[in-house]
């Protein structure tokens, strides 16, 4: 449907059908793919700034991929450690900042976007909860990538 919004009062509006390409457009392939699964994270441990990533739920469950920042390699091997041992609170101190690459996605679904974080060491984690209250990460949902230029 496409409505005319350039017109005073009650815009006009039209039904139309838009017909298949002859020569579709191809789309570029993702450089690397992160999928979550039970219970844990798949891919490569380095991403590069302006990379298409593919981000994937493997898993039968509903998983998010959002990224705690770190400021070197040790400091985000211990948020990962504080994740794992329900130490959130310590984790998030220990972060210089987060970015949310999915909020949910069940089986099945991905997504592509482009790597625009900034370059460094970041913790990916599923913050989801189990049927009896167990984060996803205290069961080993957490993996640190690095971001390179």
């Amino acid at each position: 449907m496409a409505i005319d919004l350039g017109t005073n009062g009650t815009p006009p509006n039209t039904t139309f059908t838009i017909a298949k390409s002859a020569h579709p457009a191809a789309l570029p392939k993702a450089g690397a793919t992160i999928s979550s699964i039970e219970f844990g994270f798949r891919g490569p441990a380095k991403l590069h700034d302006g990379e298409l990533v593919k981000w994937a739920n493997a898993g039968f469950l509903v998983h998010m991929i959002v990224g705690a920042e770190a400021p070197n390699l040790a400091t985000a091997k211990k948020i990962a450690a504080d994740l794992k041992a329900g130490k959130d609170n310590a984790a998030q101190a220990l972060a210089t900042g987060f970015y949310s690459w999915d909020n949910a996605l069940s089986h099945g679904q991905a997504f592509e976007s482009v790597i625009s974080q900034k370059a460094g060491f970041w913790v990916l984690a599923c913050f989801m909860d189990t049927q009896d209250g167990r984060e996803h990460t205290t069961l080993g949902m957490e993996k640190v990538i690095q971001i390179v230029r």
